[in-house]
């Protein structure tokens, strides 16, 4: 009976990693996909290079590298909707 579960866990314990991986994976492209989306159906407006730069810097500190902007163009969009 040890043999059996040693070998059910050496052959499960890959394929629950895996599916884990893709799991997340497919979470933030579905969510990169949905933003998209938003920001293309309520026409959101670009942002400008100073505010990117600024965006990339702020991730920059906290040790983040940020390779687009999308969520910063629609989270910029609801501040001033808010601020107005």
């Amino acid at each position: 009976m040890g043999l059996y579960s040693a070998l059910k866990q050496f052959l499960t314990r890959p394929l629950i990693y895996y599916k884990n991986r893709f799991f997340s994976f497919n979470t933030k492209m579905n969510s990169r996909t949905n933003i998209k989306e938003l920001i293309k159906k309520n026409s959101i407006q670009k942002l400008q290079p100073n505010q990117i730069k600024e965006a990339k810097s702020y991730y920059k500190s906290k040790g983040i590298k940020l390779n687009n902007t999308y969520w910063q163009q629609l989270l910029y969009t609801f501040e001033q909707t808010i601020s107005s």
